[in-house]
This record gives structure tokens, sequence and C-alpha cells, in this order.
């Protein structure tokens, strides 16, 4: 089997022929591009992280089948892959292989297609893809977000693909996460599990709804902010093992919503939570928060929340605020472990915050990269 590097160098941007890859191997997550190269940021986001910049992946890439790109993992080195929550309107279920340099530079190297078991191609319009991490054994896991109305039946889901993008496996959420038609129970429309983290060895997995349940209350408001749940499964048999709740701020003033659009967890097991949120004629907003999960209640099980529990505490670690106001349609966040300004040994390596933007296909909105680095 080809290695993943040997099979991104070998893919020309220029012609951009993007086909279904080779299978991806598991590669070593670690980074060494050389620490200027890392840390020439000069621009501090609002709290503990420096904003090194941003790129127009869009406007250097031909193909316009390449946006819609809503979750981002790192893999290794410079080796990122993105999923499309495209729903057939401009190709399969799909995910990009990225290179992305500290700088937010970025080029697309190559795609793979998910797929049913035995290959055959999947009725596209049944998924809204959000989120993509790989596991150690260099399958992935992705979530499609579900929607249940009068016209779309799409059960909120987590998909297991082996590395070529041929479907293992199905997980469900709990019970009382699916949707009814009224909307009284379950996620909302456009508002299931948006985010996923795969924890450092693999062992569990972690899912987040971009808003309340709908029997756990209202979604925020520009005075009140919402909870929504933070479901952890055991990866090997994929049952839930527990459940927190995830406060979510209130909306920005002026905005039409709020919600958390990604999480990822560090090398040394610590989780952080993206939270978007979208202002008219204005643009966008995101913060990137790291949770701590220590004494807050479990309720998986709980059908419905009381508002007694108590809820994971937050530090919010970066800002897009104060360095741009355009970051675009911030969805997907990757943790990546980095030496050191002063070039030390991993124990003193530092987190590289990468995100990108959805452009949902429009030609208002764009795909951006960004980069940032802990303090």
């Amino acid at each position: 089997m080809p290695s993943l590097g040997s099979l991104l160098s070998s893919l020309a941007l220029s012609s951009l022929a993007l086909v279904q890859a080779a299978p991806i191997s598991p590669t070593a997550r670690s980074f060494a591009p050389s620490p200027a190269a890392l840390y020439d940021g000069s621009v501090l986001g609002g709290g503990q992280a420096r904003y090194q910049g941003e790129y127009d992946l869009g406007a250097h890439v031909s193909d316009t089948a390449v946006g819609g790109l809503s979750g981002l993992d790192w893999l290794g080195g410079k080796n990122f892959i993105a999923i499309s929550d495209d729903k057939g309107d401009h190709g399969p279920v799909r995910a990009y292989q990225l290179q992305i340099f500290p700088d937010a530079t970025a080029k697309v190297t190559g795609q793979v297609t998910f797929t049913n078991a035995d290959g055959s191609d999947y009725d596209p319009a049944a998924f809204d893809p959000e989120e993509i991490r790989m596991l150690p054994n260099g399958h992935f896991l992705w979530t499609s977000e579900g929607q249940l109305d009068s016209l779309k039946n799409r059960a909120p889901v987590i998909v297991e693909s082996d590395s070529a993008g041929r479907e293992v496996r199905r997980i469900s959420p709990p019970a009382y996460h699916h949707p009814n038609l009224v909307h009284s129970h379950g996620t909302r429309p456009n508002k299931g599990p948006e985010a996923m983290a795969v924890a450092p060895d693999g062992s569990y997995f972690v899912t987040a709804n971009e808003n309340a349940l709908a029997q756990d209350g209202p979604v925020n408001t520009a005075e009140t902010g919402a909870a929504t749940r933070l479901t952890f499964y055991d990866t090997a048999t994929g049952r839930p093992t527990r459940e927190l709740v995830l406060p979510i701020d209130p909306l920005y003033p002026g905005a039409e919503d709020r919600g958390v659009a990604s999480l990822a967890f560090d090398a040394k097991g610590s989780l952080y939570a993206l939270e978007r949120g979208y202002l008219p004629k204005v643009g966008n907003r995101g913060e990137i928060y790291r949770l701590n999960l220590d004494g807050a209640t479990d309720v998986l099980g709980q059908k419905s929340l009381t508002g007694a529990e108590k809820p994971v505490s937050r530090t919010k670690v970066f800002d897009f605020e104060p360095v741009t106001t355009q970051p675009g349609n911030v969805e997907g966040l990757a943790v990546a472990q980095v030496p050191s300004a002063s070039g030390e040994d991993s124990s003193g390596e530092q987190v590289q915050f990468t995100m990108i933007a959805d452009n949902n296909f429009s030609d208002k909105q764009k795909t951006l990269v960004h980069t940032a680095v802990s303090q």
C-alpha cells in the first residue's frame, strides 16, 4: 500500500485531476517545519493563541466541486482531510486530501469518495456530512447531521468508513436524539451532530449537536444561552458511555445563529470546541474554547434536561474578532502538536489550531483556511 506522503506528492495541483485516492495509511502525527515559519505571526487573537494567517483556498482551485468543507482533521505532518457537506448537487459523498502549511497556505492533493460497503454509490441526498476524524487504524469516522420533515428523512448518524471510503458500520446516537416530524423531540433541523472528536488513543469519541435538543429547551437568543450535549461513545462497541451538558453562549449582537461547529482533541487529551455564528450584512464570528469536563453531570439516558445539571466549564483560547471580521463560515477545526517557538524538543510542544470555512457553494462566501498557535 503506498504511503500518504507518496500519494500526496504525486498529485499535481496545477492540473487538479481529482480522482478516488488510494487507501490512506495512518501516519505519525508529528509536525516539524522550521520554528521561524511557525512563529512569525504578530497578531494575537482574543484568548491565548496567536493568529498565524488566512488563505483563500477557493480562489486557488478551479474545480467548483471543492466546497462545502465543514469538517477538518489533521493526518500528520502537513496533511489534512476535509469533508464536504454537499448533498449531491456537486458530486458524491466525499472528502478532500489537503496540504496545509503553518501560515495557512493550502492545496488540494486528492479525494476520498465514500460508498456503501460493496463499493456502490451512496445516495448523497441521504446524508448531510459535517465532521470527519481519522482513527488510529486509518479508518474514518464522519457524522451526518440528519433532518426529518415532510421532504427529508435523514436520521443523525456516525459512519465508519475504511481508508478507501467503503462503509464499515453505522453508529446511532441515543434514541432521544432522533427527531420527530413536529420537532418537539430530538435534534432540530440542521442542528444535529455537527461536531466530533476522537480521543488520542482512539478508544472513544465524542460528538456534540450544534444546538439544544428540542426537549432540552429553546435555542440561544440574544439574551440567553442554550445547552447542548456532549455524547461519548466507546469506539470498539459504538455504544454511548456518558453524556455531559455543554453550554452555548447567547447570540452575538445582531446574529441569526450561534452554535457548536467542531470538536477536537490535542495529543495530551485536552478537548476543544469551535463555536461560530452568522451576522447578516456583517459576516461570521467564531471562538475556540478549551473544555473542562471535571464535575460535569452525566445525563446519559436522561431524555430531557432539567436545568439543574452542572455543565462543562470552558476557557476561551482564541477569538477571531480582534484579527478579522470576515473569517468565513468557520466549521472545521483540527489540532496539531507543533514545536515550541524556541525549537525545543517534544516537552516544549505547543498546539496549532487549523480552521476551515464552509463556502456553502455560494459565490458570496469563501473557502478560507486559518491557523493559530497556542501561546
